[in-house]
């Protein structure tokens, strides 16, 4: 029953007459009770609850792995460079912005004349996760044709979200071409490395470490469940230089370890998929569903 009904969340969300769980907690008692749950023998029921709690037992594993390699990405940060309190001491500093150049997106909703205006698909802050880009659902700006090149990202640029929910002023991932053209939208930093003293991979790292975070959020504007950091708030992270050879081995050895990740991350996906798929084949709606009830 509990992984039917798990299955079945969304139609008992529509019962509800809602589409989130605040709202199917308002479920009527006697709208559930009329719910019809398909009752094969005890036998089948036996086989199915043995068959999907096998398959949540990989998806919970996977879970777990993926959580530990993540964890030792921030440790080997730490292993090479310090901890947050280490690192500054242990290296020169320098503002971010005497490493890099840092720009702005554009902004939507411009008005902008028919024969100027282009459609480019652009990064915004959902597409900035912590040290990865989630490209899954891709949204389009009205630019000037001869803005293209202002707002567009090359390879090898470090991407960084200037705020939104707590956690997210200065989250930071590297642009790699996935798209031939993108642009970003201005509440997305384009951060580009003077690369003769500071390389992306390393950071963007520094930006997702505990001295990174520690920096963003004593310096964001922060209001009820919200904090946002300006251009001039970013430029003024202190950026330790280790010696550019370190940097490098750094960055080698890091992109094995993420590369890791990226696999365990694709083998936690699939468990997560196969679980759908079977509870779909084992858990078959019966034909008066449709209607939810009696």
């Amino acid at each position: 029953m509990a992984f039917w009904l798990r299955h079945k969340r969304d139609h008992l969300i529509q019962l509800a007459g809602g589409t989130t769980f605040k709202e199917l907690k308002e479920l009527p008692k006697s709208t559930l009770k009329k719910v019809r749950i398909p009752l094969p023998s005890l036998h089948e029921q036996r086989r199915v609850v043995t068959i999907l709690n096998r398959v949540a037992k990989i998806e919970q594993l996977r879970q777990r792995a993926a959580e530990r390699l993540r964890e030792l990405e921030s440790a080997f940060f730490v292993r090479t460079f310090g901890t947050a309190k280490q690192i500054a001491g242990k290296f020169p500093c320098r503002p971010l912005r005497e490493v890099t150049e840092i720009a702005s997106g554009a902004t939507k909703g411009r008005k902008i004349a028919p024969e100027e205006r282009i459609e480019m698909p652009y990064l915004r802050v959902a597409n900035v996760q912590d040290g990865f880009l989630d490209l899954a659902e891709m949204k389009t700006i009205a630019i000037r044709r001869y803005e293209k090149a202002k707002y567009a990202l090359a390879i090898g640029d470090l991407v960084m979200t200037e705020g939104g929910d707590i956690d997210k002023p200065g989250r930071a991932a590297i642009w790699r071409g996935e798209l031939d053209h993108c642009a970003l939208q201005n509440h997305v930093y384009r951060v580009r490395p003077n690369r003769d003293l500071v390389l992306t991979d390393y950071l963007r790292d520094l930006a997702g470490s505990e001295y990174g975070k520690a920096y963003f959020l004593s310096v964001a504007k922060r209001t009820t469940g919200i904090a946002s950091m300006n251009k001039t708030q970013l430029g003024g992270l202190p950026v330790p230089l280790p010696p550019l050879d370190l940097q490098t081995r750094y960055a080698c050895l890091a992109n094995r370890v993420r590369s890791t990740v990226s696999r365990s991350e694709v083998a936690r996906v699939r468990a997560t998929t196969l679980a759908s798929s079977l509870m779909t084949a084992l858990l078959a709606p019966p034909q008066n569903f449709a209607q939810g009830v009696e």
